[in-house]
C-alpha cells in the first residue's frame, strides 16, 4: 500500500479509490455489501458465521458459508488489493488495521459531530450503497438518511434566522439585480424549498422577467449531487 490513503464512498454508489485510480467495480451486489460491512465495522474482527448469515440470512448454515467463500473469490477476482487491504482468517474477517484510509460515512459523520453541516452535506453523495437492498443495509441506510435531513433543516432554520436577521431581507421580487452566491432570498422562494438550499452555493438562481406582472422563477438545486427543479 505504501502509505497511500485509500478514499472509499459508501454514500451512493460504492466508489474505491487509490490515488486517480479506480479500483475495481467490483460487479457484484454481495461483494459490494460484504466489503461495505467490513469497512463499516473496521474495528474489530467480524466471524465467518456471522456474516454468513448476514449475507444470506435464509440459508442453511452450510449453503451460507459455502456462499461467502464464493463471495471472497469473487471479491479477490474483482479487487486483486483485497488480501492486502483484509485479514482473511479461518474463523474471521477483518478490514486490515494500520491501512490508509479515508471513509465517507466517517467523514459525514465526523463532520456533523464538528458542527461542520454543509461539509456533512457536500459529504453525502447518496443512501448508503444505492441499488442494494441486503436487510443489514436498510438499518444503517434509513439512520444515515435521517442525519442528513436533520442537518438540511438545521441548515434552513439557521439561514431563516440569518434572513430575518439580515436588512431589506423582504426586498420585493421585482428586484431585478441578478442573486449574488450567499443572497437570502425570500418572497421569490418556491413553496417548499429549504432556504438553506437557496445561498450557499447549493442552487444556481435565476430571476426571469416575462412582462411587467409576472415573475418566474427557477432554482436547480445541485446539492448532495441530485437535481431538481421548480418552476
Amino acid at each position: 500500500m505504501d502509505g497511500e490513503v485509500l478514499h472509499a464512498r459508501l454514500l451512493g454508489s460504492m466508489d474505491l479509490r487509490r490515488g486517480e485510480r479506480r479500483l475495481g467495480p467490483l460487479d457484484s451486489a454481495r461483494a459490494e455489501s460484504l466489503l461495505a460491512y467490513l469497512l463499516l465495522h473496521k474495528d474489530a474482527p467480524q466471524p465467518r458465521q456471522h456474516l454468513a448469515f448476514l449475507l444470506w440470512p435464509g440459508s442453511t448454515e452450510r449453503q451460507a458459508h459455502t456462499n461467502l467463500r464464493k463471495v471472497l473469490h469473487t471479491l479477490r477476482q474483482a479487487l486483486p488489493e483485497t488480501d492486502q487491504l483484509t485479514d482473511v482468517g479461518l474463523r474471521s474477517l477483518q478490514w486490515r488495521p494500520g491501512i490508509p484510509l479515508w471513509l465517507d460515512v466517517e467523514h459525514f459523520e465526523w463532520a456533523l459531530a464538528a458542527d461542520r453541516l454543509e461539509e456533512a452535506v457536500e459529504t453525502y453523495a447518496g443512501d448508503l450503497l444505492e441499488g442494494r437492498y441486503d436487510e443489514w443495509l436498510l438499518g444503517e441506510r434509513a439512520r444515515l438518511a435521517g442525519l442528513h435531513l436533520d442537518a438540511l433543516e438545521e441548515l434552513d432554520d439557521r439561514q431563516t434566522g440569518r434572513c430575518r436577521s439580515t436588512p431589506h431581507a423582504d426586498l420585493d421580487h421585482r428586484d431585478t439585480s441578478p442573486l449574488a452566491p450567499g443572497r437570502p432570498v425570500r418572497r421569490a422562494s418556491p413553496d417548499g424549498v429549504p432556504s438553506a438550499l437557496l445561498s450557499g452555493g447549493y442552487v444556481s438562481a435565476y430571476w426571469d422577467y416575462a412582462g411587467t406582472d409576472t415573475t418566474v422563477y427557477s432554482a436547480f438545486t445541485v446539492a448532495a449531487g441530485h437535481r431538481h427543479a421548480w418552476g
